[in-house]
């Protein structure tokens, strides 16, 4: 997978439009003033004063992607890309992304330590007095009422949270977290592409920070650095490794010779099965199935 041929960069610009969109809609729901009308209409999960706009996840993906991404948008309509600016004024988003945080650290030993992001939102003001603005930014599934200005349900699929610093220029992710389903595809690192460009839009700068507050694997962290991020480690604990990158990430394109990188194994038979070609078995049967049972976008097919 590391090889040069598989390394094919995909462009950016496209990405520039739909984000573009977003931000339209960012700023106009954050231009609306609060009112007891509006308060009450939180109160009911209308979407439209939560401070909270979104736009179809299908604008976000191009043929090019990860072509599991691709699958998982296209079949799906209610996928959206969730932004809120203030995790605060959300109260069903504020719980889910608590519940989704506390499943997944699953009672871990490293994880023993309360991070800042969930201290912060889980009460109403910071320790200097301000309101802190955490924001979200998310692939989810949005199920709406029937007149479509009320949110009745949603699924988070991967997310994270941020903090903007007008004066360093600069962003702050504090938690990155996806399903385990999108955690092999490029999903996350969409996320944070379309985190760089509203960014670019705010202060000028895509320049993004992960500071996480337990210890990285070093599986992880090879990872950040194979997508253009530095690393560092933290002054106060040297068990924290901090990753930065000033520059819009740059995701490959998914081609052929990335499926066989990813996929190529199976037909690799190994000594230590009873038959000898089990993993060939295996791979033929999903094969025929999925193309027996399951329509071929050409759109997006990369070439069978």
């Amino acid at each position: 997978m590391k090889h040069p041929l598989c390394q094919i960069e995909q462009s950016i610009d496209w990405l520039i439009k739909p984000v573009n969109n977003l931000l339209d809609r960012i700023k106009s729901l954050d231009q609306r003033t609060h009112t007891r009308s509006s308060l009450q209409d939180v109160s009911m999960g209308k979407y439209i004063f939560h401070r909270s706009a979104y736009c179809n996840a299908t604008d976000f993906v191009c043929s090019s992607d990860d072509v599991e991404l691709i699958d998982f948008v296209e079949n799906d309509s209610t996928t959206k890309i969730w932004h809120c600016s203030d995790l605060l004024r959300s109260e069903m988003l504020r719980k889910a992304v608590i519940a989704a945080y506390t499943l997944a650290v699953n009672n871990e030993e490293r994880y023993r330590n309360v991070p800042e992001w969930l201290s912060l939102i889980e009460s109403a003001r910071s320790k200097v007095g301000k309101s802190c603005h955490i924001k979200f930014l998310g692939l989810v599934s949005l199920f709406e009422s029937k007149s479509g200005n009320k949110i009745v349900a949603f699924r988070l699929h991967c997310f994270l949270l941020y903090l903007g610093n007008e004066k360093t220029k600069s962003t702050r992710v504090h938690l990155l977290l996806s399903e385990q389903r999108l955690s092999a595809t490029s999903a996350p690192e969409r996320m944070l592409q379309i985190l760089q460009l509203i960014q670019s839009d705010l202060f000028e700068s895509t320049a993004v920070t992960i500071k996480p507050e337990f210890t990285m694997s070093e599986d992880l962290v090879q990872t950040y650095v194979h997508l253009g991020f530095s690393k560092e480690t933290s002054s106060k604990n040297k068990d924290v490794t901090i990753l930065a990158k000033k520059l819009p990430i740059i995701i490959p394109k998914f081609t052929n010779r990335v499926m066989w990188g990813r996929y190529g194994k199976y037909l690799c038979p190994r000594e230590e099965y009873s038959d000898g070609y089990e993993s060939v078995i295996q791979l033929q049967c999903r094969l025929v199935s999925q193309l027996l049972l399951r329509k071929v976008d050409p759109a997006s097919a990369i070439g069978i």
